[in-house]
Formats: C-alpha cells, structure tokens, sequence
C-alpha cells in the first residue's frame, strides 16, 4: 500500500525531541520512501510541507512524493490521553 502524503502537521513540540531522518526510496510510486520511524515520518511530512527547516541539503516541496509505513509508528503517545471525547483538552 503506498500512502501518497498531500498535508501533514505535526506538533512543534514533537519535533524538538525527534531529529529527521530522511528514508530510504526515491519517493516514486515504483520505488517509495520506506518509512519505518517516527524520524522517517517527520523527515516525510517536512517534504511534504516544503519545511525547509527539516528537510535540509537542497531538498524542496515535494507533495507528489510517495511512501509506504514498514512499521507501526506511535507518534505523541500520551496525547490522546489529554483528549476529551469531545475534543476539548482535559484539566
């Protein structure tokens, strides 16, 4: 399954702890980035975005890129615990 990432935000406060990795693949739909680590993912999503900040060496926006999970990722463990059913952040 190829997963084609148009949009992806991810909480600032998680990317001072995860430094981006960039995977390996080319990011073709033949030959997709192969993600397996939330560094992987990051790294993804600021090509995705056009971050600069996180894909560094030239790279640019890219958000035809494809990639495919190898991996269960759990990203913010603890956020959905702060939730409340309806959305709104628990005290």
């Amino acid at each position: 399954m190829i997963l084609l990432v148009t949009a992806m935000a991810m909480p600032k406060m998680a990317w001072a702890e995860i430094t981006p990795q960039q995977p390996s693949g080319g990011g073709t739909s033949e030959n997709p980035y192969q993600i397996s680590t939330a560094a992987q993912l990051y790294w993804f999503a600021g090509l995705v975005n056009g971050d600069a900040s996180v894909c560094t060496g030239g790279v640019t926006q890219n958000t035809s890129a494809n990639a495919v999970l190898t991996a269960n990722i759990t990203v913010n463990k603890d956020l959905l615990a702060s939730i409340n059913e309806d959305g709104t952040i628990k005290d």
